[in-house]
Order: structure tokens, then sequence, then C-alpha cells
């Protein structure tokens, strides 16, 4: 996080033409600390150390790259594809995605790196060689050329036996295929490109006429992006290549599997040989395989396992998150040993803070601790998960760990994705920078539209009531909240019930939503849409009240044809405009549950209006 902070700061100092260079410098030396793993993948898939089982004459090798935003998994396999190609003549390295790779191929002997689009192949210059007889192949068939054909395999035969003949390539032929953001081609199954990948699974013994092609080791090594855009077991089991997991480290195979929530009796009666599994799920695996005690919370705690698991897991933290200060690195503060204890037993007995109720009697679940909380995730059978986040941590800058009261913090979440996950860990980090930090780098899609939010609370303070809608509501206007949705505290504070609304102006209108969304039908909901050229048009001078209430009318249809089940939807108004009181109140009049927000305290809270998300997000397409 520190480099790409770093790495932002030089940025802006460029000109346009100087950023790829300083990226690709930068990014290289970010990622050339993985190199022991990327040595343990390269040693796996090349030497196939693990050998051969008797039964199989060929092997189709299935490596598998998944990780969080911006660790590198690109820049791994690009490495990886290159190291090989370096190493082996006997190599053909398909791209499935047309020129996004492109920074790798002055790496590459030209030739033996091609970019296998949706139909057309890329890379290579205009000269003879592999690289005329695509062109040739591409103005015979035209561009859509596997279109052309009534199996893909057909054009990959035709290319590797074209390659082998230039090449004079007898014996194996290494064949790497390499998909990135692979989960969005898990949820097109008549995709073209998916179906390539999986003509190119079985694609081991081809000889043709008199073509020398022999016998083909195929490694396919797709990638999911950190913004899971789907469901991990599905991705998995569903693309019909998953095996044996045989993991670099930190993962052991059990480990991974469970970590995935597969089973292993499913994954031993698939037809094909996963050999490798390159991983950077962090520290969160690290610690599982720590606890021990997987897929099994039903035991009761003893004392000596509260002992063992707070130690596990503040050492567990402290490794990863320790930050430098200018005494050195300093640890995180242990937690108290009580509050570590009763948050454990809540863990364990799968008690929901928010509600109180057990969770659902399921196969499986785990513990996932990092910087931003402790969550309890459970596997239903239908593959998708619930989740239960009974506390969030945060720490400060003095790195002391907090504890947040539950009722300030609390996420009724129920049967998330791992996409659901990402978007929560995105909101997460938001409040974990605070001081008006941006992450927009970080987390591209779940920011796509957000620029800096200007905190005038520190995220570890309590809010009460007051100062939560001070922040978001116009200056002279008020907001009447209902009993159902307040704690009463001692005194005369009140505190909002995160389970029953969630403000938007705490971050990201995606977590909100989706927060309170998932928690049931008694919620509330605030949904937060900004004016577009579609509904609002940017005329000069006021908004007017019809112009207010025709777009309010709208939205509720919006909300409608989703078939949500709230019992109030309440909306949240942004315009950059001015709004005189009378047409205020005659459209608060006209409209429930509208909160307006103007000119006047507008731009001081949000420098960029985010666009109707939540429900409505155009980016995952929920």
């Amino acid at each position: 996080k520190r480099r790409k902070i770093e790495l932002k700061q030089i940025l802006d100092d460029l000109k346009p033409g100087q950023v790829n260079q300083v990226i690709r410098k930068t990014a290289t030396k970010m990622f050339l600390d993985r190199k022991a793993a990327l040595e343990a993948a390269y040693e796996l898939l090349s030497k196939n150390r693990y050998g051969r089982e008797s039964k199989q004459t060929q092997d189709t090798y299935f490596g598998l790259c998944f990780g969080g935003c911006g660790i590198g998994k690109t820049e791994l396999v690009a490495q990886f594809c290159t190291k090989m190609i370096l190493e082996n003549g006997k190599i053909l390295v398909l791209d499935l995605d047309k020129g996004k790779h492109e920074f790798n191929r002055d790496a590459c002997m030209e030739d033996q790196w091609l970019g296998l689009a949706l139909a057309s192949v890329y890379y290579g210059g205009e000269t003879a060689g592999l690289s005329a007889f695509i062109n040739m192949l591409r103005q015979t068939y035209g561009e859509e050329s596997l279109a052309c054909f009534s199996d893909a395999s057909e054009v990959i035969e035709l290319i590797i036996n074209h390659f082998r003949k230039q090449k004079n390539i007898e014996g194996t032929l290494t064949l790497v295929v390499w998909k990135d953001d692979y989960q969005i081609e898990m949820e097109q199954f008549s995709n073209p490109r998916l179906n390539i990948i999986q003509k190119i699974g079985g694609y081991n013994h081809v000889s043709t006429g008199q073509s020398k092609a022999a016998e083909q080791d195929v490694i396919l090594v797709p990638i999911l992006s950190g913004t899971f855009g789907g469901d991990v077991r599905k991705t998995i089991v569903g693309s019909w290549y998953s095996a044996k997991i045989l993991s670099t480290p930190p993962l052991s195979f059990n480990s991974a599997v469970t970590v995935l929530g597969i089973s292993k009796n499913v994954l031993e009666q698939s037809p094909f040989k996963l050999r490798i599994l390159i991983s950077d799920i962090g520290e969160v695996a690290r610690l599982l395989v720590d606890l021990g005690r997987m897929g099994d919370f039903s035991k009761p705690l003893e004392e000596q396992d509260i002992d063992r698991l707070g130690s596990q897991m503040v050492n567990r933290v402290s490794e990863c998150y320790s930050i430098a200060t200018p005494k050195g690195q300093r640890s995180i503060t242990a937690l108290p040993k009580s509050a570590l204890k009763e948050l454990l037993r809540r863990i364990i007995t799968g008690t929901s803070i928010s509600e109180g109720t057990q969770l659902p009697e399921t196969e499986m679940s785990f513990l996932d601790l990092d910087c931003y909380g402790i969550f309890h995730y459970t596997l239903l059978s239908n593959g998708r998960f619930s989740m239960t986040m009974p506390y969030i941590l945060l720490w400060k800058f003095n790195n002391e760990v907090l504890l947040l009261p539950p009722d300030l913090l609390t996420f009724p979440c129920r049967q998330w994705t791992w996409q659901d996950f990402e978007k929560l860990e995105a909101y997460l980090e938001t409040l974990r920078a605070g001081h008006g930090t941006t992450i927009k780098e970080q987390f591209p899609y779940a920011y796509a539209n957000a620029e800096v939010l200007e905190w005038k609370i520190e995220p570890w303070q309590q809010m009460s009531v007051e100062q939560e809608t001070a922040q978001c509501v116009p200056k002279n206007g008020k907001v009447t909240w209902a009993d159902k949705h307040l704690i009463k505290k001692d005194g005369d504070s009140y505190y909002v019930k995160s389970s029953v609304v969630f403000l938007c102006h705490m971050g990201n209108p995606v977590i909100d939503s989706h927060s309170c969304h998932m928690s049931g039908s008694g919620s509330g909901y605030i949904a937060l849409l900004k004016q577009t050229k579609h509904s609002m048009p940017a005329s000069e001078g006021k908004v007017t009240a019809s112009e207010l209430i025709r777009w309010y009318n709208e939205a509720n249809q919006k909300f409608d044809r989703l078939n949500t089940k709230f019992n109030t939807i309440g909306f949240i108004f942004f315009t950059n405009r001015n709004l005189s009181d009378e047409d205020r109140e005659r459209a608060l009049t006209r409209c429930p549950n509208l909160i307006i927000i103007c000119r006047d305290n507008l731009e001081k809270y949000i420098s960029s209006i985010f666009i109707c998300r939540g429900l409505v997000d155009e980016e995952y397409g929920n």
C-alpha cells in the first residue's frame, strides 16, 4: 500500500508518455518479491516433479492464479510465461486477452507469444512465420476467424501445426493458455472465448494428415480478478478443469480446498488434473491453516484454545500489517483478553450480534481475520456463503487495535458472494484510511466514480445520530428518526441501529446498499442517486419541485421493478444546484422519506457525486 501511494505521487508528476514506463518499472520492482513462488510454480509445471499417474498418458495442467486487486497476478503469469519461453523453445503462449499485455512482448521471442482474442489472433509483426500465417487466417476467414470453424480446436490445430513446421519442433510442445479476468467468462458459458478454453482443455493428441503434431502439454492459466465477479466454487468446479490442487506455499492441498469451499470428491471426479494453484489469498489462508480447527466450530471452546487463538490472531495481524514508524517496526497491540474471549465465543458458537440468532447448520465455516476485522463465513449447500461480522477491528495511526461497539458497525449480511466481500473490504478500507485518503487506484471497480471523501469525524470514534445527520442533511433541514431506528444509550445520546439503516455519507454506497439489501424485509434502506442528464437536466438556476417529484417517482418505480421487499425506502438526493424553500417544502410534502442535499453543504463533503449504485450497479451488472 505504501508503494502504491509512492507510485501515485510519481505518476502525478509525469508527462503522459512517461507513465507506462514508470508503471512497468515499479510493477517489476513490486512483484519481484514474489520470485520464490514463481520459481516453485515454474518448477512444478515445467519439470512435473510429482510424476504422472500410470493410467494417464497425458495431462492437462491447470494453473489458477487469484488474489486481491493489484497484487500482481498478471505480472506474475507474464514473468512465468516469459521465463518458460526463454528457457525452452518448445513453448507456445496463447494469451486470450487481445492487446492487453503488450508490455510483455519485447521480452519474448517473436512468434512464441500470441494474443488470441474472441476470434482474432494478434501479436507479432507483419513478418514471415507465424504472424504471417495468422494474418493469412484473418484475411481468409475474416476478423471473426473462429466463428468460421465448427470447432475452436481446429484453429488451434492449424496454428500449432504451422508453428511446429516453422520451428521444426518434434515431440512434446507445451501450450500455455492464459486468460485474465476469467470469472467473467465463467458467467457467460456461451461466450466463444470460453469455448476456446474448453476445447483446448481436451487438446492433447492431435495428428492430422502429414502434420508433425505430436503430444501437447496444455497448461491452462486462468486468472481470477481481485473483485471476484462470481462465486469461487462455481468458477473452479464449473470450469470442468479442476482436479487435485498442488499448491505453492503457504497453502496445503487440504487448506486450499477448504478455503475454496470445494469438496474433495468433486475434485477427484474431475476429468483433468490440476497440478498447481498459484494463490495469494494471503494471511487469511495462513491463519486458517494455523488455527487447525477447519470446519469444526462445534466443540466447546476451552481456556487454552482462547489463549492459543488469541495469540495467533494477534501475531498474524502483527506480521502482516506492522507499519514503519519513526521508532522502527511496531506491531499491533493485543486485544484485551476479555474482549477477545467474548469475540471468539460468539464467532465459534455462530452467534450473530446484530440479531442474536444461530447461523444455519452447514458443512463448513471458517474465519477470516485481517486488518479490517474478523469475519465468520459459513458455506451453504448451494455454494454461496452466509457471513457474519461480529466486530470490526480498526487500527489507529499509533497501531492500537480498537474494538468498536457492535451496535455501531455490524453488517447484517446474509448469503453474500465473494464479490460482496470484496466490495465490503473496499468500503472498510476507506474507513481505515480515513483522513480523506483516496484508494480509487486500489479498488478501481468499487470506486469507479469516487474521488476523495473528507472525514469530519475519525472513523474509530462513536458517532451519535446528531453527528451523523449533521454531515448529510442541509443546514436548515431536519431528519426525524423513528424509534425503531435508534438505540438509546446512557443519558440523552442515541445511536443508529446499523441493522436498520446505513448512512450513505459513511463511504461507498455500493457497500451501504448491499448491507441493507441483504438484511431482510424489516429494514429501511437509503438509496443514493445522483442527478444525470437523463433524469435531471442540467439546467441553469434552481431545482424545481416538479423535477424532484418526477425524479423521485422514477426512482421508486425502478426499485419496485427490482422486487425490493423493504417496508420503507428512503432516498437522499444530491444536487449541485440550489433549491428554494418553497420548492423544498412542496417536494418533501409529496415525497416521503426524501432527504435533499443542495450546493450549500454538498461540496464540503463529496468532491465527486456518486452514480446510482447499489441495487443498480453498472460495473457488476447486479
